[in-house]
């Protein structure tokens, strides 16, 4: 072979290499600059950044939680990645709503969704012993910080009205706040409303689905009746510190055995409250005792016992303010709520 000819095939092999590198090697540079921004944020937590990468310019896109983490993104893809340019694309994601809901019944108080910090929790657990007795407490709390403002007026206040409600919850999912279960009364009712509305102040919309219970009109009157004879106040059954009832209380119970005889189909709920001096499970237990001794003196007086239901609050649910003798008196009570037979 020529000399000319060896000379040829030497630059025809040499120009063949060139080719190969300038088509291989950007594209071996593309995959490991893309390989290690991507390894940055795996090993980073940003799994919502997605990498692409044309030669060694690098573009960011996705979403992160907060603008530090946008930030942090972009450093870590100019870091030694060998990129030449990084377009840092990254959107800011909604934050998840901040939920919390409580919903009371007998069985007890369910708590779930946010709060701020275990010191927050500890001290609504206090308020809520305070405000629902020694009911059962089930909790599946998280925490953030970003609570909404005027989170925690709004919370002292929920407490309060669900020590009011038979059964009840309230749903706040960011500033959104409803209200919904049963009262005994329409006047109760509407003094929830006033209360919440003006917890809720300008932070929160709070929107309402509570009823009262719904009764025909004998078994209304006899609701009347009934609440009038037990007038907190003015009402005297048993003695102080005492579940034995005394000669005045067996007669207003006489007296509402004989209101009973009129409206055969209701059944009654006999509630037992106390004020807040001295040991809140003491007294729990006393309106129990007291709430039992009304009804075993009813069932003698020939009232059926599946008709009637006793049940202690303590000082769970006060209708006045415990700060005074007259508020506490008040509060010192027993209640009959009357509910229809099912038919």
């Amino acid at each position: 072979m020529s000399r000319f000819l060896l000379l040829l095939v030497g630059l025809l092999l040499l120009a063949a290499l060139l080719f190969h590198c300038l088509t291989t090697r950007p594209a071996q540079i593309q995959a490991d600059v893309r390989a290690c921004v991507e390894g940055r944020m795996q090993t980073a937590g940003l799994d919502g950044v997605a990498v692409t990468v044309d030669g060694r310019d690098v573009r960011l896109t996705g979403d992160v939680p907060d603008e530090a983490a946008k930030t942090r993104a972009g450093e870590l893809a100019d870091d030694d990645c060998g990129a030449r340019v990084v377009a840092n694309e990254i959107s800011l994601a909604a934050p998840e709503p901040y939920r919390a809901s409580l919903c009371i019944d007998r069985s007890g108080l369910r708590a779930t969704g946010s709060l701020p910090d275990e010191a927050t929790r500890k001290r609504y657990r206090r308020i809520a012993e305070e405000r629902l007795g020694s009911v059962a407490i089930d909790a599946d709390i998280s925490y953030r910080p970003d609570i909404p403002e005027g989170f925690d007026r709004l919370m002292t206040t929920v407490f309060a009205e669900l020590a009011q409600m038979d059964r009840g919850c309230v749903e706040i999912v960011d500033t959104n706040v409803s209200v919904s279960g049963e009262v005994r009364s329409a006047a109760a009712r509407d003094r929830l409303v006033a209360d919440m509305n003006a917890a809720a102040g300008g932070n929160f919309t709070v929107t309402y689905d509570v009823s009262v219970p719904a009764l025909s009109a004998s078994a209304s009157r006899c609701q009347e009746a009934l609440a009038e004879l037990l007038a907190p106040g003015e009402q005297v059954l048993f003695d102080f510190d005492s579940a034995e009832l005394h000669a005045e209380g067996r007669a207003l119970l006489d007296s509402a055995e004989e209101i009973w005889q009129t409206c055969p189909e209701i059944s009654l709920i006999v509630a037992g409250h106390t004020d807040s001096e001295g040991d809140a499970e003491y007294n729990r237990k006393l309106s129990e005792q007291r709430a039992n001794a009304v009804v075993e003196y009813l069932v003698a007086q020939g009232v059926d016992r599946s008709k009637l239901t006793p049940i202690g609050y303590g000082e769970a649910q006060p209708q006045a303010t415990n700060e005074t003798e007259e508020g506490r008196a008040l509060n010192r009570r027993m209640e009959f709520r009357v509910r229809e037979n099912a038919q």
